[in-house]
């Protein structure tokens, strides 16, 4: 007979048969992660499963990802499904409605930070005001808008009616989608109050503490600005800052200048709040690797980044249509992208955690809300 263990982790209900296999649900009976045979699956919200398996390449770990197709996800259900009956904890939320409800509030989540995988995701706005990128397309078949306070509130309930107990099993809140730390303050700020009027401080499960992607380009904020928005619930920000190099940024079509970001970051910094930066590993081709490589740890040198802060390192992935596609640099492939992140690192010169900021990598191919 198979032995089960359960426990309770962060707001989670854990399962593990036999020592070898491990289940996640929320308290509301999703499963959202199980390990099976080696491989690790997580589920979505909106019922997209993921199947992560891991390989060695010299010195290198890296994750292949594989999204499986409806039938495919449906087998691995079918088999979570077994396995819960088994354990005495028989599904009696009906995944495939509840995913629904899920789309039909939510539509789709573009991205969010690694950190952020677990927040509790309010859209304050919807898509991307510059949505310009020349390697992005997130966002490319959405219109950019900001919810009215009323709409944001009416948001927010329907939010939590669809989590309902699950709720439990998110930590922190993060402010939808791509650039909602840079729209007007007023917005912002009316937005934050909203938030802490839902989850009043302290929050057991700090939903009360909020990030938020910002731009480094189009916010002129004020130091007593930022100040303010800290006050009422903002904790930190992530710069997709993609590379210290003017040269790659014009090729990214990423407006602004890397002493912007400097500037910006004194700032945050001066109000307290979380900074996280993004950079791409491998933009600008293997024609700008140096280039791209030592403007972007002189630039994290002069960044005033310290303990509880982060450095993202992702590897640049690129549509075959994108315009930086069209631009015919030589691609790094991953081995050559995991170096970069290594250079950068070591040139960046920062102390590890606790004294310093984490420098961590970042996959997108392994996101899932």
């Amino acid at each position: 007979m198979p032995v089960w263990e359960r426990s309770q982790e962060r707001g989670r209900i854990v399962l593990v048969r036999d020592r070898l296999e491990r289940y996640q649900l929320d308290e509301a009976g999703r499963p959202l992660g199980w390990i099976h045979q080696g491989h690790t699956y997580r589920r979505g919200l909106d019922g997209t499963v993921l199947e992560l398996s891991r390989r060695e390449e010299g010195q290198d770990r890296f994750h292949d990802v594989r999204r499986l197709d409806p039938a495919q996800a449906l087998g691995q259900l079918d088999r979570v499904r077994g396995r819960l009956l088994e354990a005495g904890e028989p599904a009696e939320l009906d995944w495939d409605a509840d995913a629904a409800r899920f789309r039909q509030v939510y539509g789709r989540v573009g991205i969010l930070p690694p950190d952020q995988y677990a927040s509790l995701v309010l859209q304050l706005t919807r898509g991307c005001a510059y949505n310009q990128c020349s390697f992005c397309s997130f966002y490319r078949q959405e219109r950019f808008q900001i919810r009215s306070g009323s709409e944001f509130r009416a948001h927010l309930e329907a939010v939590r009616q669809v989590f309902g107990a699950g709720l439990t099993a998110r930590r922190g809140t993060f402010l939808g989608d791509a650039s909602a730390g840079s729209i007007p303050t007023p917005a912002l700020l009316e937005g934050l109050k909203v938030v802490r009027e839902a989850f009043p401080t302290p929050s057991p499960s700090r939903l009360d503490q909020v990030g938020a992607f910002l731009d480094t380009f189009s916010s002129r904020r004020s130091l007593s600005e930022w100040s303010e928005l800290a006050a009422v619930g903002l904790r930190e920000l992530y710069l997709g800052v993609e590379s210290g190099s003017k040269t790659v940024l014009k090729l990214l079509r990423k407006p602004g200048h890397p002493r912007l970001v400097v500037q910006l970051v004194e700032k945050l910094k001066a109000a307290g709040l979380g900074v996280n930066i993004i950079l791409m590993t491998g933009a600008g081709g293997q024609e700008l690797a140096r280039e791209h490589v030592s403007s972007s740890a002189a630039l994290l040198g002069r960044l005033p980044l310290g303990p509880g802060d982060r450095v993202y390192l992702s590897d640049l992935e690129v549509h075959p249509e994108s315009d930086y596609a069209s631009a015919g640099l030589t691609p790094l492939d991953r081995i050559a992208c995991r170096e970069q992140s290594r250079e950068i690192r070591g040139l960046a010169g920062y102390p590890p955690p606790p004294h310093g900021p984490a420098v961590t990598l970042y996959d997108i191919r392994q996101f899932t809300y």
